[in-house]
């Protein structure tokens, strides 16, 4: 994983993500390592659309390695975590994706994710502001 990015970076988005309680998610093809992705239990790394509960879970930042696309790394990932979380006692799980990440918006139709809706996010002098709408149109601040 650290390879593939800055080295202090990784350590440092590493670091405030153990230190916030978030869990780091392996999946291994043949031994290898072929993604990852976090969970967050009870708020959201970054200010956020909306508060979560103390059992909502915040799925963010999954990546699969280019060598190990098309073969459903993601949704493999996403799924086993779904059901772990859900024996642990977990309730709501929340996830994301960019309106440009259509890999990340597809892995999620496969999953048991709805979509909520599409939302824009503008942070002015410390507070966040939000937009939502159904299908991006209303969602866009004025």
């Amino acid at each position: 994983m650290i390879s593939v990015w800055n080295h202090k970076l990784v350590h440092q988005n590493m670091k405030e993500r153990f230190d916030l309680g978030a869990s780091l998610w392996l999946i291994k093809s043949r031994d290898k390592l072929a993604g990852y992705g976090w969970t967050l239990p009870g708020c959201t790394v970054e200010p956020h659309y909306f508060p979560l509960g103390q059992k909502d879970v915040q799925f963010l930042d999954f990546h699969v390695f280019p060598k190990f696309r098309g073969r459903a790394m993601d949704w493999f990932l996403i799924t086993q975590i779904l059901h772990r979380l859900a024996a642990e006692g977990m309730g709501r799980a929340f996830g994301e994706a960019g309106e440009w990440n259509q890999a990340s918006i597809s892995s999620f139709k496969m999953t048991p994710f709805l979509r909520l809706g599409v939302a824009r996010k503008l942070t002015i002098f410390g507070r966040t502001i939000v937009c939502w709408g159904k299908d991006g149109t209303n969602a866009r601040p004025d």
